[in-house]
């Protein structure tokens, strides 16, 4: 008599989706799951749904898609709904001028542990834009400081402290810091020549994705097989 007979009780491992193998390439993974979808299922991955963070897209038990739980922001967990529950962490800016990779490493993995326990698997940060304009308001939000050398240096112990913590890092915006009236065409001018630095070498880290610029030709780095280098490539 087969095992398989012998043993019915014997609980049968299923096949995982061939699109949760990591051996496979990424595009390659993605097209396959993709395929699965129907109509319905790639719409809801499109918009909002279900409540309790500042993003929420319920996940697909069908095809093992986990929910998506994005929280603002990018120096703490954001709680509307319970106040004065969130710890205080210094502002990025503050953590900048710190020039130490070390205490950027500590300081996001702290945040990261905060928003796994309250259940979120995305932080909106870090922020990492540059800072043009003294009087804008922002400017705190964002690690760089005036020098893209600096986001370049610290936003990549940050990411990684996040993300060891089993949380998405989604850097952003990726722009120089304008004033927030009439901000948009500043950032086209000022993308290409200051944001490129701290946007690839959030990318190296493993960053799971950052804010793209609305009609601007983004510079993006994709990982090379070798982490200590990458290549930049140049699209619209």
């Amino acid at each position: 008599m087969p095992a398989a007979l012998a043993f019915g009780c014997l609980a049968i491992t299923p096949v995982p989706w061939p699109w949760m193998n990591p051996s496979i390439p990424p595009a390659k993974r993605a097209a396959l799951l993709v395929g699965y979808m129907n109509l319905s299922e790639k719409v809801h991955l499109f918009h909002g749904s279900g409540s309790g963070y500042v993003g929420n897209v319920e996940g697909n038990s069908r095809l093992g898609i986990p929910a998506i739980r994005m929280n603002d922001g990018p120096q703490g967990f954001r709680d509307n709904v319970h106040p004065g529950s969130s710890t205080a962490w210094p502002c990025s800016l503050a953590i900048g001028a710190t020039f130490d990779r070390a205490a950027a490493s500590v300081w996001g993995a702290a945040m990261g542990d905060e928003f796994f326990r309250k259940g979120s698997n995305l932080q909106l940060g870090p922020g990492m834009c540059i800072a043009r304009v003294p009087r804008n308001g922002r400017n705190f939000e964002y690690i760089s400081g005036e020098d893209p050398y600096l986001g370049y240096v610290l936003v990549q112990p940050v990411v990684t402290g996040i993300q060891a913590q089993g949380v998405v890092a989604n850097a952003k915006v990726g722009a120089p810091s304008p004033p927030m009236h009439r901000r948009d065409p500043l950032r086209r001018g000022l993308w290409p020549m200051f944001t490129w630095a701290p946007a690839l070498c959030a990318r190296c880290t493993g960053l799971g994705c950052f804010d793209p610029l609305r009609d601007v030709p983004l510079v993006a780095a994709y990982p090379c097989a070798r982490r200590s280098r990458c290549r930049v490539v140049e699209h619209a």
